[in-house]
């Protein structure tokens, strides 16, 4: 896991950096659709949402390894 947080905070410049589309106010540089439709957003928010379900499940599983039987009924 320490592996896998060090190369993700390696690799985190790379998504903050500008692009394209930020820089046009009059045509919707930082409108919700901007975000919605910029392919640098959206792969940051799936990795977001890929990470976050990741992180949740191997918790439950972990937890759900440390119990009885009993302590789950």
């Amino acid at each position: 896991m320490k592996r896998f947080l060090t190369a993700f905070l390696l690799l985190t410049p790379q998504f903050i950096f500008a692009h394209p589309g930020h820089d046009d106010d009059l045509n919707g540089g930082y409108t919700i659709h901007h975000y919605l439709t910029s392919p640098f957003h959206l792969t940051l928010g799936a990795a977001l949402i890929v990470i976050t379900v990741l992180i949740v499940w191997f918790v439950k599983r972990r937890n759900r390894k440390g119990k009885t039987v009993s302590e789950n009924a």
